[in-house]
C-alpha cells in the first residue's frame, strides 16, 4: 500500500510539473524488439519469440524462450511506451511500462532536447527466482 501511495504522490508530482504537455503512445512493432531469458548467473540463456496477445490491444505480448534441449519458460509481457512533449524543459519525457507477469516497473526518462530516443534496454527480474527477461527496443 506504501509503494501504491508513492507512486501515486510521484506520478502526481509528474503531472503538475509538466501541464500543457502533449503525450503521444509510441507505436512498438514487432520487428523491432527482442527478448532473452538469462539467469543472473549467466549459467542459462534462452532465446525468444514474442507475439501479440490480441490484435487489438498494443500493449500486451507473449513471450516464449527455449534453449534448444526441450526446456521452455514462457511471459505475458505488458510494455507501452509515450513520450511528453512539453512547453518548457525538460522538452520531452519518455514513459516506459516494462512488466513482466504483472511484476514490473514505470520509468521516466527526461530529455533536454527532442533528438528522439534509440533504443530501450530494460531487465525484468522473474519474481521469486534468480534470473531476469530482458527486452531490447529500437524506437528509431
Amino acid at each position: 500500500m506504501k509503494i501504491l501511495f508513492l507512486f501515486a504522490m510521484l506520478w502526481s508530482d509528474f503531472g503538475q510539473a509538466h501541464a500543457g504537455s502533449v503525450k503521444d503512445t509510441v507505436k512498438i512493432s514487432n520487428d523491432r524488439m527482442s527478448f532473452l531469458f538469462e539467469t543472473f548467473d549467466g549459467a542459462e540463456r534462452m532465446n525468444c519469440r514474442h507475439f501479440l496477445e490480441r490484435e487489438d490491444n498494443p500493449y500486451d505480448w507473449t513471450v516464449k524462450c527455449e534453449n534448444g534441449k526441450g526446456r521452455f519458460r514462457k511471459f505475458i509481457v505488458h510494455l507501452a511506451v509515450s513520450r511528453y512533449r512539453h512547453p518548457s524543459p525538460p522538452e520531452v519525457t519518455y514513459e516506459v511500462l516494462y512488466w513482466v507477469n504483472g511484476n514490473g516497473a514505470t520509468s521516466l526518462y527526461d530529455f533536454n532536447t527532442d533528438g528522439g530516443l534509440r533504443t530501450i534496454n530494460a531487465n525484468q527480474s522473474i519474481t521469486g527466482e534468480e534470473s531476469g527477461l530482458r527486452m531490447v527496443l529500437r524506437l528509431n
